[in-house]
């Protein structure tokens, strides 16, 4: 399904954020 593939994207991508920013909080 495109939305459950656009959401490991996303998923991915904010996790890469995590990685350079540990401060930042949902």
């Amino acid at each position: 399904m495109y939305l459950n593939e656009l959401g490991k994207i996303v998923k991915g991508c904010w996790e890469d954020i995590t990685k350079h920013y540990p401060n930042t909080e949902l």
